[in-house]
């Protein structure tokens, strides 16, 4: 059975998009980090040298909001994992990282870009807020679409 020419530029249109988006993806995370995982500053190092855009829950185990967001901050980033690492850290135990990032208030979510940390995001957030937030900082960065 023999495609049609219509078909076949329909068919390399996508594999051509769907290419694309991969090598997008890649050069914004040459490494997939599990979403939501606890990191301590070695593998934040490492999280921060293999992507583009990080987005680092900063909680504590006994603040109420910070548990009312994890699964927020999860959802959404498995949403976009491919395009970004969502990590968090324990503000009481990396005290210093907290207060490197101006953290305050738990939860703060850093926003860090190339490496450096571009925006906090101060308290909990709903999801459809944080969703537009992450989406933003991704379109900014160049790793989706405008």
């Amino acid at each position: 059975m023999e495609l049609d020419e219509n078909a076949k530029k329909i068919i390399d249109s996508m594999a051509k998009e769907i290419a694309e988006r991969s090598v997008k993806a890649l050069r914004c995370c040459r490494e997939r980090y599990e979403v939501g995982m606890d990191v301590d500053p070695v593998l934040l190092n490492r999280v921060i040298a293999n992507c583009r855009v990080v987005f680092l829950a900063m909680y504590s185990p006994v603040c109420p909001y910070c548990e009312l967001f994890y699964p927020i901050f999860v959802e959404v980033g498995r949403k976009y994992s491919s395009y970004a690492a969502f990590v968090r850290m324990n503000a009481y135990k990396h005290p210093e990282i907290a207060m490197s990032l101006g953290v305050e208030t738990l939860p703060s979510t850093a926003v860090i870009i190339d490496g450096v940390p571009r925006e906090l995001l101060v308290g909990y957030i709903d999801g459809p807020t944080f969703e537009s937030i992450v989406v933003e900082t991704l379109r900014k960065a160049g790793c989706i679409e405008q």
